[in-house]
């Protein structure tokens, strides 16, 4: 066990080829890992943006599921569900973590909440269906 600086890894890298650190995520220190890119390192997750779009996407759904259905129904209800969608697949197929279980995880959650609002949009549509 050592420490070895940033700045030295890179000649360590040119003096012996491959070079294989196995350190925790936690114990990276530098421009990639503390800054902008520091999301990429934390619950290998490999997508810095998964965590904004996820919080965005979550507040979208919570104004539509609390909004009246009078404005826009037929517009507003294709949108969400379009970009439920669209979230959806990207999900699935695009690696968001470095774990299988997690993208599978992260993609039946995606899918699921795509399922919940086309019920949702459909019972609205057609209220027989619901009794």
């Amino acid at each position: 066990d050592c420490a070895v600086p940033a700045e030295v890894l890179k000649h360590v890298q040119e003096v012996r080829r491959p070079t294989m650190l196995q350190v925790h995520p936690g114990q990276l220190s530098g421009p990639l890992t503390s800054g902008r890119f520091s999301v990429c390192f934390d619950w290998g997750s490999c997508w810095p943006q998964r965590w904004c779009c996820e919080v965005l996407l979550k507040v979208v759904l919570g104004v539509w599921v609390s909004m009246l259905q009078d404005v826009l129904p037929f517009v507003l209800d294709f949108l969400i569900l379009s970009t439920l969608a669209l979230s959806a697949y990207h999900v699935s197929t695009s690696a968001s973590f470095s774990h299988f279980y997690d993208n599978l995880g992260y993609a039946s959650a995606a899918w699921a909440a795509t399922a919940l609002a086309t019920t949702r949009i459909v019972s609205t549509a057609f209220p027989g269906l619901a009794q």
